[in-house]
Parts: structure tokens; C-alpha cells; sequence
């Protein structure tokens, strides 16, 4: 985020609260740290509360309640900066802006990087801040206003978050090539029983899922991995050690991994609204974020087969 137009002691204060050491963040902003210690000393005068605890001991530096509130204003502070620059620039006809994406790792290896290429052709003037991390984080993200748009798998309904476009998924099982279900064109979960399986640890909401619906088809098989890397899942596949079990909106060969074969599951168990594109509920996007949004909706829509999709037009 830009601080061209807030104050010093307020950037001061945000980069502290976000490193949470006085010493990492005067290397950040390469200042001294004393002389950053001072400015929010006289910060915290000002507004007659102590912001951070500085008890010795407690590891990294703790906002206090004073702190958390003002932090929060600042964020919001910085988003309508954004909004009312992005809005500016739109007036004067230049299309630029910066655009804070969250997105799974999985969709930033299979859908992003051809999405983004396109995009950029059309606006070459807007830039991007993309966190790849699991669905609970990108919430949090976009809750604290870090994000503009997520773009996820098995997003839990919040108040704090509206749906733009939403997919309810299939489930697909991810094996080696040379794997003894390869050859098949759809499987049924019978037809897994007694293979090991690599799973998404319990950090991932898409874990609980599975351990439901295997309980309900009567599955025990062995979880030889858990672990929050889908990346590593597909090596742990390719090796031919385990197969996995996953929701999956691209079925299609993955040109990065030929060695991997994805084959849906003919069972009628279905993840209601298993990949969403949202935003934070209240609050307006940027100009170029609300570009970006009607974009990638579109490009969603045509991939995942509009019929099945769930639409929330974002408000102009």
C-alpha cells in the first residue's frame, strides 16, 4: 500500500504494527531504530495511550487495544486514499492502479498466470500485489482489508464478505500416470479403496470435506502425507506413493505436469460453492480492482460453464 498521503508518525506506527519489531521496521524504512522508538513515543503522547506493550519477554511487539483501533483506522485511512487516487486517475482517462489479489496455490499455477496475461494486454498500466496462501489466511486478508478480491476454494459464508461469482465443484482424483487407475476415464470412490492417499493438512477447510465423505462412503484408506502444499501433493502423486482426492476446476492436463492425470469422480458428492471470487462486504473496491473483479468473473464464468455458476454483480 502507498503512504504518499498519510502521515510519518501514522507510517511510522503502521510498519511497527506490521513487522512487530521496532528493529525490523527501521531496516524496512531505513531509519534508526531509536529515532523510530521516539516517534512513536510522541505518537502515543499525543493520543494519551500507550499503542504497542513493550514488556520485556513477550517476543514479538503486541498492539495494545488503543493499538488494534488505530491500526484499524489506519488501514481504512489507506483504502480510501486508494479509492479516491484509482477514482481520480479513472476521470483523467489513465487506467492504472494497483490491484491486492489472494488466491490459492493451486489456482495461481492453473488459472492465473494465463488470466493475468490477458489482462495485462488490455491494462498495462495497472500492477498487482498477489499473497498466495489457504483459504482461512485470504480470509483474514481481506477481512483486515490486505486484499481486494480472493479468489479461493471452499470459501465458509461471513457477513464480512460477499460472493461476485461462485462454482459448486465435482471431485477429482489426482494419480501418477503409470498409477493402476490411470487408464480409467471417471472412478468411484470404491475404486480408491487401499491406496494410500496424500492429504491437505488441517489447515485447509477442504480436509474436513474429505474426511466426510469418505466416512460416509465407508473409506479408511491410509493418509500417508498431510501436508498445506498442494505443490507437493502433486510431486508426492507423481512419484506414484499416494494418490489424492480434490475438488478441481481445471480437469483439464496440466502442460507443467504430464506426469499427473486427474480423473473425476462419478459420485453425486458435490462441494456447494467450492471456488469463489469475493470481496470484502461494505466496502467499495478501487477503480482498477473493480476492473480486475468484472474480469476475472467473466474469465470464471466461461471456464467453470456459466450454467452452474452463482452470480452477485459487484455494485458500481
Amino acid at each position: 500500500m502507498a503512504f504518499t498521503s498519510v502521515s510519518q508518525p501514522l507510517r511510522y506506527f503502521f510498519e511497527v504494527a506490521k513487522s512487530g519489531s521496532f528493529r525490523q521496521a527501521a531496516e524496512r524504512i531505513n531509519i534508526a531504530a531509536s529515532a523510530l522508538n521516539r516517534q512513536i513515543t510522541l505518537l502515543e503522547a499525543e493520543l494519551k495511550a500507550p499503542l504497542f506493550d513493550r514488556r520485556p519477554g513477550r517476543g514479538k511487539l503486541r498492539l495494545t487495544a488503543a493499538g488494534e483501533i488505530l491500526l484499524h483506522r489506519v488501514r481504512l485511512s489507506m483504502n480510501e486514499l486508494q479509492v479516491a487516487r484509482s477514482a481520480i486517475e479513472s476521470l483523467r482517462g489513465l487506467k492504472r492502479g494497483v490491484v491486492a489479489l489472494g488466491i490459492n496455490d493451486s489456482l495461481s499455477r492453473d488459472f492465473l498466470p494465463n488470466f493475468l496475461a490477458d489482462f495485462h494486454k488490455t491494462y498495462p498500466e495497472i500492477d498487482f500485489e498477489i499473497t498466495v496462501d489457504n483459504t482461512p489466511a485470504l480470509l483474514d486478508r481481506i477481512e483486515r482489508d490486505e486484499a481486494d478480491v480472493i479468489l479461493a476454494y471452499n470459501i465458509p459464508a461471513r457477513s464480512s464478505i460477499r460472493t461476485i461469482v461462485a462454482f459448486p465443484l465435482g471431485m477429482c482424483v489426482l494419480m501418477a500416470k503409470s498409477h493402476p487407475l490411470a487408464k480409467k476415464n471417471s472412478l468411484r470412490l470404491s475404486d480408491c479403496v487401499g491406496y494410500p492417499l496424500a492429504m491437505p493438512d488441517d489447515s485447509m477447510i477442504l480436509t474436513q470435506i474429505l474426511r466426510e465423505m469418505l466416512a460416509k462412503a465407508g473409506i479408511d484408506n491410509r493418509a500417508i502425507l498431510k501436508t498445506n502444499s498442494f505443490e507437493l501433493i502433486r510431486d508426492i502423486v507423481a512419484s506414484g506413493m499416494a494418490i489424492s482426492i480434490q475438488t478441481h476446476f481445471l480437469l483439464s492436463e496440466d502442460p507443467n505436469r504430464r506426469d499427473v492425470r486427474s480423473i473425476p469422480l462419478r459420485d453425486s458428492y458435490r462441494v456447494p460453492h467450492a471456488l469463489a471470487c469475493c470481496v470484502r462486504a461494505g466496502r467499495d473496491p478501487p477503480i482498477a480492482a473493480a476492473v480486475f473483479v468484472e474480469a476475472l468473473k467473466a474469465a470464471l464464468t466461461l471456464q467453470g460453464k456459466s450454467g452452474d455458476s452463482i452470480n452477485d454483480d459487484i455494485a458500481e
